[in-house]
């Protein structure tokens, strides 16, 4: 309460009442009359006491809100009648207090200054007020920082950039700015109060430093170079041109000028140089320019480079003749030294080399002119001779054409024709040709036929050149005397005189002939004609007698034999004519005739191939034609009979083709084969054989018998002439049946053909019938039914018994359930497929009975049925026991009978024990039944039985029985001999096989015996020395050296097949080897290398080489090249063995060798050699340089000769064609540069400047130095050589003194004077510079342009003249300046000011408005009466005014230059100037008020807003924005002027707006109905408030809310993941072993979350784990053990901090896994398997199981065995066979070890034994020692006493190896002992018998159910 007053009054009722101190009356406060001009006070702020007249507050007072003062007016009612008033007015005044803070208007400043203003420079005025009084209102300012917007190093370096006046506010730059160090400031000025509690604001002043033109454009180098060919095409760009400015904007900006025409241009904007016209190096070689580059500043700056550009000449200019035709005329003479006669000239106008023109005349000129390659001068260089030139007859000159070539140095050529002709002298005489002459004429030769023609030639033309030809008198011969032609006879003579007769008259004519010409002075010239008369053939031989015409010879007559015939011939001729030669025809070869005449036999007669010969003998002399006489000889051929018959084809049945057997004379021929059908009956063709004998009839071919020599009963033959041959049949014998089972199943037949006539030639072939089978017979079972007894606690696994089933047809039988067994039968046993073992899977407590199925495995098979009963033995527990659960011993065959083991047994109640075999009975052993012992009966043979298994029980006295099993295994002796399948073995082989070759089919041999008796090594054993070699182990004879059928056409070899055992046995085979004839023989080259060189560029078809070869076959040969000519440059006749050159040319540069393979063949050998061609060099390379063009850069001053650059030119040529020379030819003006011989180009000491000559172009020659120098080739290149400048020159100003006069009082920056200098440099050495000496304060000077300008008060009275000394300096390195004076007159200047009418002007102009706006035009006056104002903006009263006006200088318009802003200037004042032309001026002021423009958005208080709302708010929530930490409110404002354009209106945009509403007028932002405030669905909310304004084109401004929801516990934590975790812990798992870490999220904020662990499953295992509360780490607390528990589950609960606390819980699965822990455990530790030999390779032998508890590859198991006999599946267990078994050679593998382990890296593993015993099989057939058992007998040898005993072992074992002898002896003489094989005589001999031979057959056969024999 404030007590303002007390108030008193007294009351005389006559009057109102007044105040005093006396008593009061009543009062009361009135409303209070306002004050003029002040605003109307807030009503109720006071209250008075109507009593005590206190005055008291009502309320806060806002004294920014209503300053005041409080007027009140009070009023005092008294009360008595009338109730009279009286009135005071109290005034009260509010005190200030510093509430309010400084604000700023506007709180942002943006400034754009120019950089390098000088320190001082006013920036901007920043304002604010503050609406507290007194010194809370009093403002000071200051920076409180300054940041700079743009990269700099230091930051700290920009905070003394700017300063502000504290009082003003005025923002000064305190240094000088500089654009490339910061762009852009933001300086942040505050405004402080002067209240106690000191208030303080701030604003943003944003100062853009703008670029001044300070750095001049730099180039990247003072010249540059470029290289333009001539054909470059138009409107081509080059970017030469490097250029940098360090300023940017416009000033940056850089534009291109250059000081050249077409046909380069600059491009003005990118510098890149242009080519607009095409070049012509002809018309301009070079063109060199300068460019300038200018950049876009206000004062811009300019620098320049020079630009040389050197025209490349291209070849495209070919020589021009001055003529294209020439000619001259010469007389025929001789020469001593060559003369000149013509001179042709062609000009090039290509440049340097290029331009170059050289001569040569094309190939074809004759070789008496030489023109000289430069000077084109055409030269006689030999002697001219008009007769050896083939002039014309009777011509008196001769035109020689000539073709002369121009060719210049790019290749380009042209030609011209020069004819010369040449006139002829006389000065030659007739000279013979071919002088002297010889010639020949036959004896029968007629008159007038041409002997022969002389001819003479007179080199001379016309009349003396023509000859005459005369001859000696001759009667026998004449000559014509213009052809001089000699012929026989004379003129006129008959035809048919005979001038000459060989026989009798002379034989040599000797002739003189003359050759005379027609000159005047007749030239006569002679030679010899020598004529001999030839023998002609004109008599033939004559026959005069022979000797024996018809003659007979027998067939068998030898080599050599005088047929009989002796010629007697005679001929009359001469020489040769007389000579004779015989010949014979239609001899067939085998005659042949000598000189003499005698006919002798030259070959074998054979008159089965040709009875009859009838020769003709043909007698030929030698003379041409050939004269000839015949006779003829009848040669009669007489058989002898010589011929066996042949068998030439069997065809095995009749629809098959035949095949051919091998045809021997005197030995049986080669084996051939046919089958037939088990089935097959009598009287059935089985194979058709084709026999011939080529002998006459009279000597047995007319009748052939035919038998079968062996005894084959079986099989018969019938033998029948078919057209010249006979055709024999072989067929089965009537009533023949044949059993494969039974056998025999091959027949061999000896079947003999025989002719009926002396010697009785016969032949035998041996043909072999194989029986096949037919699948007609059922397996057999051994018994059937099949009982088995096993004790009832027989394991599982163990072997019940066997089944064994044979195939009659000795195929392999397999065994199976039969169909119907019921599935409880086959779980309960298993039945070996192979084997037939039967075993017990798993124990039976009853007896079963099943039915089993054999299969033979024929097709279709054969199925037999047997059935088995298995019954249980009950076992007491008081049984006796046996000692072994298994006995098993090894005793050796052929051994005594004798103990071998002893079963033992204990019974429980000591009783004895009786033993007996229940099963495996057999008589070869005998059990003792009281004591146990086992012993053989009698000696065992392992070949037939190798093993014996026995079930043995043992039962005591109470019948009580157990039973075991005894397992006997039979060891081998070596009691069998190794034995091959056939006696002799037949082999062809080619001479030309290779080492290595094997005989095949292999002769191997067999031994029933097993291990090292069985083993078997091989050895060749022969009576002379062979090229074979036997593979002892294989016995695979080879070929080991070389074959030569023509040395040994055969071998006969004994193959021995010898065992290891002790002692060894020996089996032997022949084998005959016969050699086949091959082409053995090669050609061969005369030499293994050749050589041989030719040229290169050699034409087509020179000949190179010729090879040749020689083959002592008679193949003919054929030449080949077969390498080193990959282009095909050689070629080869193939049957001379010339090489010759081809059309593709030999280049010696590319290759200057050549290495031809040839080979020669003879069409299956060959032989190789090598030519080695060397090609020799030929001048066809020109020197080649490097490079065309150089281009070398060096500097213009050498003190010393300077090495300018060094050139190479390489020439491909060899020696002095290859050797180059170098030599200067065109560019070197004043000879400034010379060449050394290593191709160096030097520059003279002192003689190179770059501003005399800044280029030389030279063309430099290389030159090869072929011999003669016609032959010499050349190149050119061009060398530019570009002068660098030196800075050596000093500026030259363009005047030694330059005068100029000047107004007084001019304005400043008027020209004064321009000063220009030059500097012979360039670049930057000629780059100038100006600057005044001394310091002006009047002048200044541009230090690029040289303009001086006035740059202070130029005042007459203060001086009326100035010398200024101007100086230039370059921009070289050193630096050269000079200096020169400006002298400068002062004129005096007096006149009177001009006048504006009035001085102050008002207008407006919108914001906005465009550029060029005209606002206002003022006119001023001059008294002195000149218009020659000029009108300026001096002066603004905003910073931006002057930047937004010009003032036109002449009109004195006021318009706009840029776009106007209300809002940061309303009202602008100008001052403006207008001044004469003596610089006399007066001012005004022009006021332009802004109109307003809607061009300002609404501005927010912030520049965002955030708030805070709790989560699940209720509607209508006021939410409370902040900014910087600060609380505020949604406000934005308008910056336009009154009125629409500010007033605001709020709104809200944004995915969230739905969730609030807004006061549209006053931003006040509040929760919306129906909005869902979630903070775990959005921490955050955007809300966009929009602000806009309300003019007719409304402007709009956003800001965003930012909200963030807070926490409310309203949620139940959850684990992640959210359906329970998954474990994988290994059972080794250490405890202490942190599993995991369970984590659970709560997405409320309620703290920490907490951990706990409930139940578990199995229960026990909760234990097992513990969980930390904090860190939820789930940890083992005991072991796992997979076995007994894999798999855990594990409750757990999170709970959080919350109120109240929510919780949730999830399940952890844990899954323990498998470690290798335990070992594979198998079912029994020994297992015993048999397995019969005739079963295959992979066959099944038994299936082993082991277990192993563990898990996944810990529990998989692998099987592996360590045999090399059988393999086993790793996966299932099952033991295989890998070799095929032999019962004989091993019959018990005991060492077998199988191995299981488990699949883990770190393995497992266990092993159990198994035992193999093998089963014999009947597969051996006996065999006997010898094929053929011969013996000799007395004939009264007694009847039943053995003579001979053959023996034939069977390598069986058993029954099998048991064998029987029968007898098949059709004399009856002869018997045998089926036993023994002992052979006795059945009979006496009778005496018709005694010395005939008897054959017997002899058949062994083994004991097997399918029985073998031989």
């Amino acid at each position: 309460m404030l007590r303002a007053t007390s108030l008193c009054h007294s009351d005389t009722n006559l009057s109102q009442p007044y105040f005093s101190c006396s008593s009061p009356p009543l009062i009361y406060i009135g409303p209070p009359e306002p004050e003029p001009g002040f605003p109307e006070p807030p009503s109720g702020s006071f209250s008075i006491d109507g009593e005590s007249g206190y005055i008291e507050t009502l309320g806060e007072f806002d004294r920014e809100a209503f300053e005041g003062p409080y007027v009140l007016e009070i009023v005092a009612t008294d009360s008595g009648a009338g109730s009279l008033k009286g009135t005071a007015v109290v005034t009260v005044y509010l005190n200030d207090i510093n509430d309010e803070d400084p604000v700023f208007q506007p709180t942002t400043y943006s400034k754009t200054l120019a950089e390098e203003l000088p320190a001082g420079q006013s920036v901007v005025t920043v304002t604010a007020t503050d609406r507290d009084s007194g010194s809370n209102s009093m403002l000071s300012y200051s920076i409180s920082s300054i940041v700079a917007l743009s990269e700099t190093e230091d930051q700290s370096l920009v905070a003394s950039h700017f300063m502000v006046n504290s009082s003003t506010g005025v923002v000064q730059t305190a240094t000088s700015l500089d654009y490339e160090f910061v762009q852009k400031y933001e300086i942040t000025v505050t405004a402080t109060d002067g209240g106690i509690d000191e208030r303080l604001s701030s604003a943003t002043v944003t100062v853009t430093v703008s670029d001044a033109n300070e750095h001049t454009p730099q180039f990247s180098s003072n010249d540059y170079t470029l290289l333009l060919p001539e054909n470059t095409l138009r409107n081509s760009r080059f970017s030469l041109l490097e250029v940098t400015d360090m300023d940017s904007g416009d000033n940056g900006m850089l534009s291109f000028s250059a000081d050249i025409s077409a046909p380069l241009q600059v491009d003005s904007e990118t510098g890149e140089v242009v080519l607009v016209q095409s070049l012509d190096y002809e018309a301009d070689t070079s063109y060199m320019f300068t460019v300038n580059v200018t950049d876009n500043g206000e004062f811009p700056n300019t620098n320049s480079t020079r630009v040389l550009v050197l025209v490349e000449d291209v070849n495209d200019n070919s020589p021009v003749f001055q003529n294209t035709s020439y000619s001259t005329t010469i007389p025929e003479a001789n020469t001593t030294s060559p003369y000149d006669i013509l001179t042709v000239n062609a000009t090039d106008r290509d440049s340097n080399a290029l331009g170059s023109v050289r001569y040569s005349l094309l190939s074809g000129a004759s070789p008496l002119f030489y023109i000289d390659r430069g000077t084109g001068q055409l030269l006689v260089v030999e002697n001219v001779d008009f007769e050896s030139l083939n002039p014309v007859q009777g011509a008196s000159e001769v035109q020689l054409q000539l073709t002369v070539e121009a060719r210049d140095g790019g290749g380009l050529a042209s030609t011209a024709f020069i004819t010369v002709t040449v006139t002829d002298e006389n000065d030659n005489s007739p000279v013979f040709i071919n002088a002297p002459y010889t010639a020949s004429v036959r004896e029968n030769t007629a008159p007038g036929l041409e002997v022969t023609a002389v001819r003479a030639s007179d080199r001379d033309s016309n009349e003396n050149g023509v000859v005459r030809y005369s001859i000696d008198n001759n009667e026998n011969f004449s000559i014509d005397e213009i052809t001089g032609v000699i012929t026989t006879g004379t003129v006129g003579q008959s035809s048919s005189s005979m001038l000459y007769d060989h026989e009798s008259d002379t034989k040599v004519y000797s002739l003189t002939v003359y050759a005379t010409d027609n000159g005047t002075d007749a030239r006569v010239s002679e030679t010899l004609v020598t004529v001999t008369i030839l023998d002609t053939n004109d008599n033939s031989p004559v026959i005069e007698s022979v000797d024996g015409q018809i003659v007979a010879v027998p067939e068998d007559a030898g080599r050599g034999t005088l047929v009989g015939a002796v010629i007697n011939v005679r001929d009359d001729d001469d020489e040769e004519n007389g000579q004779v030669n015989f010949t014979l025809s239609n001899d067939g070869g085998l005659f042949e005739v000598s000189p003499s005449g005698e006919v002798t036999l030259a070959g074998e007669l054979d008159r089965e191939t040709q009875a009859e010969y009838n020769i003709t003998v043909t007698v030929t002399d030698r003379g041409q034609p050939q004269r000839t006489a015949l006779t003829y000889i009848l040669v009669s051929v007489e058989d002898v009979n010589d011929n066996a018959p042949i068998f030439s084809q069997v065809r095995p049945n009749p629809s098959s083709n035949f095949c051919s057997c091998m045809n021997q004379k005197s030995d049986t021929q080669e084996i051939c084969t046919a089958a037939i059908s088990e089935r097959e009956g009598g009287n059935a063709l089985v194979a058709q054989l084709r026999v011939e004998d080529r002998d006459s009839v009279n000597n047995g071919a007319e009748q052939l018998s035919f038998n079968i020599v062996n005894d084959q009963p079986m099989f018969i033959v019938e033998g029948m002439e078919d057209g010249g041959s006979w055709l024999v049949k072989v067929k089965t014998a009537t009533g023949s049946e044949f059993d494969y089972e039974t056998g025999p199943r091959s027949y061999l037949l000896v079947i003999e053909a025989r002719n009926m006539r002396s010697p009785f030639l016969a032949a035998t072939t041996n043909f072999t019938i194989i029986l096949f089978d037919i699948n007609d017979e059922l397996p057999e079972f051994s018994t059937s039914p099949y009982t088995f007894s096993v004790p009832e606690n027989f394991p599982g696994g163990g072997t019940v018994g066997s089944i064994l089933a044979t195939d009659p047809e000795e195929g392999m039988v397999s065994y199976e359930f039969a169909d119907g067994t019921p599935d409880s039968t086959k779980n309960t046993f298993s039945l070996h497929t192979n084997t037939g073992v039967l075993t017990l899977k798993i124990p039976i407590n009853s007896s079963i009975e099943f039915s089993v199925v054999a299969r033979d495995g024929g097709n279709p098979f054969q199925i037999s049925t047997a059935s088995v009963r298995v019954t249980i033995e009950d076992i007491d527990e008081l049984a006796p026991t046996f000692t072994r659960a298994l006995y098993s011993e090894t005793v050796f065959e052929n051994r005594d009978p004798a103990e071998v083991i002893t079963v033992r047994g204990t019974s429980t109640d000591s009783s004895a024990i009786t033993f007996s075999i229940v099963a495996g009975d057999t008589p070869d052993f005998s059990l003792d039944s009281n004591t146990g012992v086992l012993s053989t009966t009698r000696s065992l043979d392992r070949e037939a039985i190798p093993l014996y298994i026995f079930t043995v029980r043992a039962e005591d006295g109470m019948g009580r029985a157990s039973y075991t099993q005894v397992i006997v295994t039979v060891d081998d002796e070596n009691d069998v001999t190794p034995t091959f399948p056939l006696y002799s073995y037949t082999y062809c082989i080619k001479e030309s096989s290779a080492i290595s070759t094997t005989l095949e089919p292999y002769a191997r041999a067999t031994d029933a015996d097993v291990g090292s008796n069985g083993i078997i090594e091989y050895f060749l054993q022969s009576s002379s020395t062979h090229p074979f070699r036997v593979d002892q182990s294989s016995g695979v004879v080879s070929l080991d050296g070389e074959l030569d059928r023509e040395t040994k056409p055969s071998y006969t070899l004994i193959l021995e097949a010898v065992d290891q055992g002790p002692p060894s046995k020996t089996g032997t085979t022949e084998l005959r080897i016969k050699v086949d004839d091959v082409d053995d023989e090669r050609p061969i080259f005369d030499q293994t290398s050749y050589s041989a060189t030719i040229l290169e560029n050699s034409p087509e078809g020179v000949s190179v080489a010729v090879i040749s070869a020689n083959d002592q076959d008679t193949n003919s040969l054929n030449y080949y090249i077969t390498d080193g000519d990959p282009l095909g440059q050689f070629y080869m006749d193939p049957l001379s063995g010339l090489i010759t050159t081809t059309a593709v040319s030999l280049d010696r540069e590319t290759e200057d060798e050549y290495r031809l393979k040839v080979s020669v063949t003879d069409g299956s050998r060959m032989d190789e050699g090598e030519v080695v061609v060397v090609i020799g060099d030929l001048n066809d390379n020109s020197p080649l340089f490097t490079q065309e063009t150089y281009i070398v850069t060096h500097d213009e001053s050498n003190s010393n000769d300077l090495v300018v650059t060094k050139l190479t030119a390489n020439d491909d040529d060899e020696g002095s064609n290859g050797r180059v020379e170098y030599r200067i030819t065109g560019g070197n003006r004043n000879t400034i540069f010379y060449m050394d011989s290593s191709g160096q180009v030097v520059a003279r000491a002192g003689k190179l400047d770059y501003e005399t000559d800044p280029m030389h172009t030279l063309t430099i020659e290389a030159i090869d130095q072929a011999s003669p120098e016609s032959m010499q080739r050349f190149s050119t290149a061009v060398v530019t050589v570009l002068l660098r400048d030196v800075n050596d020159n000093r500026p030259i100003f363009s005047q030694s003194l330059y005068n100029t006069s000047l107004m007084e009082n001019v304005a400043m920056g008027t020209t004064v004077a321009v000063v220009s200098a030059t500097d012979g440099d360039l670049g930057t050495n000629g780059q100038i510079s100006y600057r005044l000496e001394g310091s002006s304060r009047l002048f200044t000077i541009n230090t690029t342009s040289g303009v001086v300008k006035v740059s202070g008060d130029v005042d007459y009275e203060m001086g009326q003249e100035h010398e200024l000394s101007v100086e230039a300096r370059d921009n070289g390195d050193p630096r050269r300046s000079n200096v020169v004076t400006l002298h400068v007159d002062v004129i005096n200047v007096e006149d009177e000011a001009p006048q504006f009418p009035i001085s102050f002007y008002t207008t407006s102009v919108d914001e906005g408005a465009p550029s060029s706006t005209s606002v206002l035009t003022v006119s001023a006056t001059d008294p002195d009466g000149t218009d020659s104002l000029v009108y300026d903006i001096i002066q603004s009263s905003s910073n931006v005014g002057s930047s937004y006006f010009r003032m036109d200088p002449v009109s004195g318009e006021i318009s706009t230059t840029g776009t106007l802003d209300r809002e940061t200037v309303p009202v602008i004042d100008l001052a403006i100037i207008a001044t004469d032309s003596a610089g006399h001026n007066d001012t005004a002021i022009v006021q332009i008020t802004v109109g307003d423009v809607n061009d300002n958005s609404p501005q927010f208080n912030a520049e965002y807003y955030t708030a805070s709302l709790r989560e699940n708010s209720p509607v209508g929530t006021t939410i409370v924005p902040f900014f910087d930490g600060s609380s505020t409110r949604v406000e934005a404002r308008d910056a336009d002027g009154p009125g629409v354009n500010s007033v605001v209106i709020y709104d809200k945009e944004g995915e969230d707006q739905d969730k609030f509403s807004i006061d549209k007028d006053t931003g006040v932002v509040t929760v919306a109905a129906g909005a869902v405030l979630d903070r775990e669905v959005d921490q955050t909310l955007e809300l966009i408030i929009t602000a806009e304004d309300r003019a007719t084109s409304p402007r709009i401004s956003r800001i965003t809310m930012t909200i963030t929801l807070e926490d409310e516990n309203d949620n139940i934590p959850f684990f992640i993941p959210r359906f329970g975790y998954s474990l994988t812990v290994p059972e080794d798992t250490a405890v202490g072993t942190v599993l995991t870490i369970a984590e659970a999220v709560d997405p409320d904020l309620a703290g920490d979350i907490s951990f706990t662990a409930g139940t578990s499953s199995p229960p026990h295992k909760l234990s097992c784990f513990s969980i930390n509360s904090t860190t939820g780490a789930i940890t083992l607390e005991r072991s796992l053990d997979r076995e007994q528990d894999p798999f855990i589950s594990l409750m757990i609960s999170a709970h959080d901090s919350g109120t109240p606390s929510l919780a949730a819980s999830t399940m952890v699965q844990i899954t323990v896994t498998d470690v290798n822990d335990n070992q594979p455990v198998f079912s029994q530790e020994t297992y015993i398997a048999m397995v019969s030999e005739a079963h295959t390779i992979g066959a099944s032998v038994i299936a082993v199981v082991a277990e192993d508890p563990d898990f996944g590859t810990s529990g998989q198991l692998e099987y592996s065995v360590n045999s090399r006999q059988f393999s086993i599946n790793k996966d299932t267990g099952e033991l295989t066979t890998t070799v095929a078994l032999d019962y004989e050679t091993q019959r018990l593998y005991d060492d077998i070890t199988i191995l299981a382990c488990d699949k883990d890296p770190q393995s497992n593993c266990s092993t159990a034994s198994v035992r193999v015993y093998v089963m014999d099989f009947n597969d051996n057939s006996p065999s006997f020692d010898f094929s053929l058992y011969r013996t000799d007998i007395c004939h009264t040898h007694p009847v039943g006493e053995v003579f001979i005993q053959p023996v034939a072992i069977d390598k069986d074992s058993g029954i099998y190896s048991q064998v029987t002898y029968s007898l098949d002896d059709e004399s009856g003489l002869t018997s045998i002992s089926p036993d023994t094989g002992r052979m006795f005589l059945r009979r006496n001999v009778t005496s018709e018998e005694i010395g005939l031979e008897f054959t017997a057959v002899i058949t062994a056969r083994d004991g097997g159910t399918r029985m073998l024999s031989c």
